[in-house]
């Protein structure tokens, strides 16, 4: 991915929409207490540790998140989540969140047919906390 091009692409997004996003610096701050335990708990940086604790909640919530979903969680522009989209993979790499395509059983029902038709496959993605984050959030050690 060109992170120029969703740069300029995510500075215009931010000037025609009606929402007003903050930055990541901005969502960072405001979660640094969460994001430095988390960080330290799973030996992870502070930009994967927003990611991770955005996707625990909404799976918390949804059972399912996708990258509108963790820029919505952190009040951001989903194109600054993108530009980031190497720092999910790392947290896969790691074994902390599992990536993989949407089931295709939805498409049949038309409540979510135009969740299959962006124009970027990334968008599609699901993200979902791993097995052995689950038992290091309900382990009783803690």
């Amino acid at each position: 991915m060109n992170k120029e091009i969703l740069e300029q692409v995510n500075n215009f997004y931010k000037q025609t929409s009606s929402l007003t996003y903050k930055t990541i610096e901005q969502s960072n701050a405001d979660f640094k207490i969460e994001i430095d335990r988390i960080s330290k708990i799973f030996t992870i940086d502070d930009l994967e540790a927003m990611f991770l604790l955005s996707i625990i909640t909404n799976n918390a919530s949804y059972k399912n998140c996708q990258i509108e979903d963790i820029a919505d969680n952190l009040d951001v522009s989903k194109f600054e989540v993108l530009k980031n989209y190497d720092k999910l993979i790392a947290l896969q790499n790691r074994n902390l969140i599992e990536i993989y395509e949407p089931d295709d059983n939805n498409e049949y029902n038309h409540r979510y047919s135009h969740k299959f038709k962006f124009p970027i496959s990334v968008l599609n993605k699901v993200f979902k906390i791993s097995n052995e984050v689950e038992l290091k959030i309900f382990s009783t050690d803690i």
